[in-house]
């Protein structure tokens, strides 16, 4: 069998990339370049990662940023192993009007290029890094937990009339489709869409 190169690569750029081959100078880099990369999260969401916005909140050069993560997904993808950043954020008031607003928001956030990327970087890296694992593990909970407890609220409220269906496929129908028109269509789906899938997957369940 032919040695997997590019594994053997991404493996090594792991390996220089990790803190116990850091010196304490460059370690104290990366941590003020994943704080600032945390607040751009916090404040504007996964989308608006890139190396110039985190290098100016950081006060360091844009060689530096390239020298710790050559493309925009290296960096979103230590930023959110180090962030609470869900894709799915808690809310309150009426069920549908929260899911309405934060289906928009997520089909605008995987639509941009460095969520596209990051997402091929963690599903490339899931087959030979554990770390990678746990950090999808951790991205899914994440998202599971304010979605859960929305449908909670709303089946309590009345809005809904009972749980659709367990919370992990519930993402899944909700979510998938709006990956899956930001890559066919190299941007965000339409409102029109959104309700669609909202319908389609809700409709029944829903009071009006």
């Amino acid at each position: 069998m032919a040695p997997d190169l590019g594994a053997r690569r991404r493996l090594r750029v792991m390996s220089d990339r990790s803190p116990s081959r850091a010196d304490p100078r460059a370690a104290r880099t990366r941590a003020v370049v994943l704080e600032a990369a945390a607040r751009v999260i916090a404040e504007e969401g996964a989308g608006a990662i890139t190396h110039q916005r985190v290098a100016e909140r950081a006060g360091v050069g844009r060689a530096t940023m390239y020298r710790h993560w050559p493309t925009t997904a290296d960096l979103l993808y230590d930023a959110l192993a180090e962030v609470e950043a869900p894709l799915f954020r808690r809310g309150e008031g009426p069920f549908l009007d929260w899911l309405s607003s934060e289906l928009r928001r997520i089909a605008l956030e995987v639509s941009q290029p460095n969520g596209m990327q990051f997402a091929a970087v963690l599903m490339s890296r899931v087959q030979f890094d554990p770390e990678a694992v746990a950090l999808r593990d951790r991205l899914v909970e994440r998202a599971l937990a304010p979605l859960a407890a929305a449908v909670d609220r709303a089946v309590a409220s009345g809005e809904l009339s009972r749980p659709p269906q367990p919370p992990i496929d519930l993402l899944a129908t909700l979510v998938g489709p709006l990956q899956y028109q930001a890559m066919a269509l190299g941007a965000p789906a339409a409102d029109a869409f959104v309700d669609s899938v909202i319908d389609s997957v809700l409709g029944r369940y829903l009071r009006r």
